[in-house]
């Protein structure tokens, strides 16, 4: 494989998002420690400690074999980071040469290092993207697991059972009918606004396109210099201050004023012109149907009920006597990553322009701007 596609590769599989995600993991590991666990539970424990400590020993290795000291030089406080988490394990195997330590206190502050190492990394890397879906999936994970060690220490009668059972079915299939109707609801408009986004600058270009045909360069620079300033607040509110995004009329109705300087003294330059105008009013419509569809959310009745569903679930779960600690913990923690999973679905494309794992892409405003700027 070629250095530039691997580099692409390892860079998008252990993303800072990735890392945060995973290291957000180490909360429930090191808080463990500190309940006295079976032997199974321990190690359910080591084996989730060792799944984040090998992902991290990649991540390193990874980036350093493909930038060599160069990531080091350009990444120094993470590898800061990644180093001190690869090192912390040391502390646990020189355990037997610190008679007065217990070992258990080494693997406590093993565990602690890396969770104020990744507390260092999150905390720099959400000022540069919104993590808040990676922690939301990692929270209610991170619940699951846990409170899947608690075991329940009531014993049902057959009816019982046959009753909870039933009840258990009922939250189920409520559960599955709010959350299919709210996926359904916020992805056609999450689709819908990609759309209309889309198409806004595909006209908006194609009434600069037509402008050029005009010949009047005054006008078309006047033209130009009103899209570049539009998709520059456009671009500021949407992604980067999330303010109003109604005040970008103004930007826009800039666009029908300069039309009018423009002048038709030919039947060609007329059509030109009202092509252009026809073009104008399509944008117009787009971007109407854009924010109309950003200032759309889902109601508050909706996450309410499906809050309630979902935390009623977990509990009725919690509340089964499962044979295997180990088969409880599996499948508590499935049902939470689950629902974390669906809840930050809505979530993400309820709220379309935060970086999430569904976020919409200034990339077609970008793409009119660079377009713009070459011709």
């Amino acid at each position: 494989m070629e250095r530039s596609r691997l580099r692409r590769l390892v860079y998008s599989v252990f993303s800072d998002t990735v890392m945060i995600f995973l290291a957000l993991l180490v909360i429930p590991v090191f808080v463990a420690d500190f309940f006295h666990l079976s032997p199974v539970q321990g190690l359910i424990i080591t084996i989730l400690d060792w799944i984040i400590y090998s992902f991290f020993l990649l991540e390193f290795l990874l980036k350093f074999y493909i930038d060599r000291l160069g990531y080091v030089r350009t990444h120094r406080l993470d590898s800061a980071i990644s180093l001190i988490i690869i090192l912390s394990p040391l502390l646990v195997l020189l355990s037997p040469y610190f008679i007065a330590t217990p070992a258990l206190r080494l693997v406590r502050l093993s565990r602690l290092l890396r969770l104020v190492a990744v507390g260092v990394k999150a905390r720099r890397s959400w000022r540069q993207i919104n993590l808040k879906s990676y922690a939301i999936v990692a929270i209610v994970i991170a619940f699951g697991f846990m409170v899947s060690f608690f075991r329940n220490p009531v014993t049902y009668t057959v009816n019982d059972i046959a009753a909870f059972v039933g009840f258990i079915q009922i939250i189920g299939v409520l559960y599955a009918i709010i959350t299919g109707f709210m996926i359904f609801n916020v992805w056609g408009r999450h689709s819908a606004l990609d759309n209309a986004i889309r198409k806004e600058t595909l006209a908006i270009q194609n009434v600069y396109l037509l402008s050029l045909q005009l010949k009047q360069g005054s006008a078309s620079n006047a033209l130009k210099k009103a899209i570049l300033g539009y998709t520059d607040k456009i671009i500021n509110i949407y992604w980067k201050t999330r303010g109003d995004v109604s005040a970008t009329k103004d930007e826009f109705e800039k666009f029908f004023v300069l039309i009018t300087r423009f002048s038709s003294k030919t039947q060609r330059q007329h059509m030109i012109l009202e092509d252009m105008n026809d073009e104008l009013r399509n944008a117009s419509s787009y971007r109407t149907d854009a924010v109309s569809l950003i200032l759309s959310r889902t109601s508050i009745i909706l996450w309410t009920l499906l809050m309630v569903l979902s935390i009623t679930l977990i509990i009725s779960f919690l509340a089964v006597n499962f044979a295997s600690q180990l088969f409880a913990t599996i499948t508590i923690t499935l049902l939470s990553t689950a629902i974390a999973i669906i809840t930050v679905i809505i979530y993400d494309m309820d709220y379309p322009f935060h970086a999430g794992f569904w976020i919409i892409s200034p990339e077609a405003y970008f793409e009119l701007e660079d377009f713009i700027k070459a011709h």
